[in-house]
This record gives C-alpha cells, structure tokens and sequence, in this order.
C-alpha cells in the first residue's frame, strides 16, 4: 500500500510539474537592466607610502631603509588616531640587487631595499597632511590613493530597490506597447558597489605637487581633494508577459 501511495504522490508532483512547465512553455518574457547611482562623502582614505634606498652594499641598503621607515613611521604616527582606528602599517618589503648592462654584460651596480607603508584614516580631511609629513621624512612617492565608503548596507539596499522599481516600470513601459502585460518575474539578479580608485593619473599630479612642495621646504598639507565616492546598484530581470 505504501508503495501505491508513493508512486501516485510522485505521479501527482509529476503531473503539477508538466502543468507548470505548460503555463510557462508558451510565456514570452522581457529582458531589462537597470542601475541606480548616488554620490556620498567618502568615510575612510588609505594611503600607502614607498620609501627606498639603495647603496652598493646589501646591509647598508638595508639599514639605511630602517633608519628612514623608523623616521616617517614615527612622524606619520603622531597624526595617526589609533583610538578611531586609524592605523600605519608596512604591507610589503624587499632587498633586492640592481643591475646595469653593457657590451652584453650584466654588472651588479647595488641593492635596493624598498618598504611600503599603508595609512588607514577615518578622519579623510588629514589625508594632505599625512602625505605631507611623510614625505618630509623620508618616504620617496604616493604610491596609491584611496577614498573609500564603508558601511554602505542601508545605501545598497535603498538603491536596490530603487532599480528593482525603475526595472518593473521599464518593463511594464515595454509590454504595454508591445499590446502585452508583465504578469510574473523570471528571473531577477542584483548588486551594490562603490569606486574607490583615486587613479593612476591623479598619483602621478599628487606626487608632482608634492616634490614640488618638498623642494621648496614646505612642510604644510599637500592639496589632495577626495571628492565624492560614487555607489552603484544595478538590476538585471526577466520578466513573463502574456
């Protein structure tokens, strides 16, 4: 008896499968892509600092590196807010040989040894003044520059949702003058994201405005301007229409 009884129940989901599969076999569908932006102040900036040395002997590249770092960390230290969570750290060190050819020989000209620093900064305002100091004491160039949004669930989720609206009217727009009507979703995808590259181009106009600010012995904050950070939602659905 149970046997008969769990043939006809899958006989039964079987059979509403293949209803379903019918309703929806001869169902067009509209396909539409909508975004949603909104620009809003940045609420962290991360900077990362590359100070280099070279000198013909590898020790002496070395140590000359760690009596520069320990300058510019220091200095950079005193405006860091550690109790907000602003942060100096080194992300990435190397000693390495360098080489120059000639006659198509290779000769072993000294050592580089390269430490990069990234400052994180909840206060973005400092961002100039950071840069300034650091390269006043000993760091060689702004090696990247970036303005970030944290935090951006509730702006996500309010920008979602303004797409999902903008793809339900573009699709009814749609059916409408095509003499149909949207009556249910397909499918549906969405996401959030935010740009938070300052660009190569910029870094190269910071770092200018820099050394030249360094070659005069200024030590007062380099003009750096964050602008706005840009949030993206996007909605990609299908629709059925009948």
């Amino acid at each position: 008896m149970k046997k008969i009884l769990a043939v006809l129940a899958f006989l039964a989901v079987l059979g509403l499968s293949s209803v379903y599969a019918a309703e929806n076999s001869d169902k067009g569908y509209i396909s539409v892509n909508v975004e949603a932006t909104e620009e809003l102040d940045p609420t962290l900036v991360k900077i990362s600092f590359a100070i280099q040395t070279r000198d013909k002997n590898p020790d002496s590249a070395a140590n000359i590196n760690k009596e520069t770092s320990t300058k510019a960390i220091n200095a950079v230290k005193a405006l860091v807010d550690a109790q907000k969570g602003e942060t100096i750290k080194t992300t990435s060190y190397y000693l390495t040989p360098e080489y120059a050819y000639k006659d198509g020989k290779r000769n072993l000209t000294g050592y580089l040894a390269s430490n990069t620093l990234q400052v994180s900064l909840k206060d973005v305002s400092k961002a100039g003044k950071i840069i300034a100091v650091a390269l006043s004491n000993g760091a060689n160039s702004v090696n990247n520059l970036q303005f970030i949004l944290e935090e951006t669930n509730d702006n996500c989720n309010a920008l979602i949702q303004k797409a999902s609206k903008g793809a339900k009217e573009r699709a009814d727009k749609i059916a409408q003058s095509m003499g149909t009507t949207v009556t249910g979703i397909k499918s549906i995808s969405a996401g959030c994201s935010s740009s938070s590259n300052f660009g190569m181009a910029n870094l190269r106009y910071l770092n200018s405005k820099a050394e030249a600010a360094m070659d005069s012995g200024s030590s007062a904050s380099v003009p750096v301007e964050s602008g706005k950070t840009q949030l993206r939602a996007y909605v990609n659905a299908d629709f059925f229409v009948k």
